[in-house]
């Protein structure tokens, strides 16, 4: 992790104001996530009082929503490429959370069902990993477990 990037652990959001950070909320993305690879800090944080996450990267004013896959009745099941698996320092599937990124277009909630954020309470790294289905796509309405 880049010292520079995480000295102080406090984000300075012109949207949330100043943000202090855990250091257990901290992720590094080797590859940054598409569209903001040059961004390789982000801190995981709660969404009020909800099950959603704001990926909140720490050098910009750049925050993802995110809603965990197994809220959703369309969480996947697939599995990691060892480039991934080698990426996240991990062994086992058991410390890997697995996230979509949810966006609000007309009124209606999407995830992005293609391209998951994967992150590993372990190490502490991430990734934004693509499935390599063409049946899934980027953009499908959210439709939580138990229909609400």
């Amino acid at each position: 992790m880049k010292e520079s990037a995480v000295e102080n652990l406090v984000i300075h959001s012109a949207l949330y104001g100043e943000i202090n950070i855990l250091p257990e909320q901290v992720y590094h993305f080797s590859n940054g996530i598409i569209g903001f690879e040059h961004l390789n800090e982000f801190a995981l944080l709660p969404y009020e009082d909800s099950q959603l996450f704001t990926l909140q990267a720490f050098s910009d004013e750049i925050g993802l929503m995110l809603i965990p896959a197994s809220l959703t009745e369309q969480h996947l099941q697939f599995e990691l490429d060892k480039q991934t698996i080698d990426k996240l320092e991990v062994k086992t599937a058991e410390k890997i959370i697995v996230l979509y990124i949810l966006r609000i277009i007309d009124g209606t909630p999407y995830i992005n069902q293609k391209a998951p954020i994967i992150l590993s309470t372990i190490s502490k790294k991430g990734c934004q990993y693509i499935v390599q289905d063409d049946t899934i796509s980027v953009r499908v309405p959210l439709v939580l477990k138990g229909g609400t």
